[in-house]
């Protein structure tokens, strides 16, 4: 029996261990990475911008993005805590609007993230429209840059 000792020890920790190693082969798979992935496309025409923005900071201590929704421009950017799922994450947008109805209007969507390749789908619901976002990937900001020159005035 001491001979196949060595032999029980491997299978062992290979038996016990196997779980884990897939689990964590599963987890890399859907994780979403830190960078700006974005939909914003500006009209020639017009030069009216439109379309979703954010970037991830997947390894803040506390993860986030910072996201800015384009309609006609890219007026301010805001920073949501987000919350990870099994294929990617959630967060609730938030925004305050100055109205004439209501001084402090503010809306709040929650919208769910999932990987698709290099980029994200976004998903949330106005009402009873579901609004799909498709974003990909980006190496430069370009609501987002938008966005925070136009909060730096």
């Amino acid at each position: 029996m001491a001979k196949y000792f060595p032999i029980l020890a491997v299978a062992f920790a290979l038996i016990v261990n196997a779980p884990a190693v897939a689990a964590t082969k599963e987890l890399d798979k859907n994780t979403v990475k830190s960078g700006i992935y974005s939909s914003v496309q500006t009209s020639y025409e017009t030069g009216d911008m439109g379309g979703f923005e954010l970037e991830l900071f997947a390894d803040a201590p506390t993860p986030y993005v910072e996201a800015v929704w384009c309609e006609g421009w890219c007026n301010s950017s805001h920073r949501f805590p987000v919350t990870w799922t099994k294929s990617g994450f959630t967060f609730e947008y938030n925004e305050k609007f100055d109205t004439k109805i209501a001084a402090d209007s503010i809306m709040r969507l929650p919208f769910k993230v999932v990987r698709k390749g290099k980029g994200l789908v976004l998903t949330t619901r106005i009402e009873d429209n579901i609004i799909t976002f498709k974003l990909k990937r980006l190496k430069n900001a370009n609501g987002l840059m938008v966005a925070r020159l136009g909060q730096n005035d």
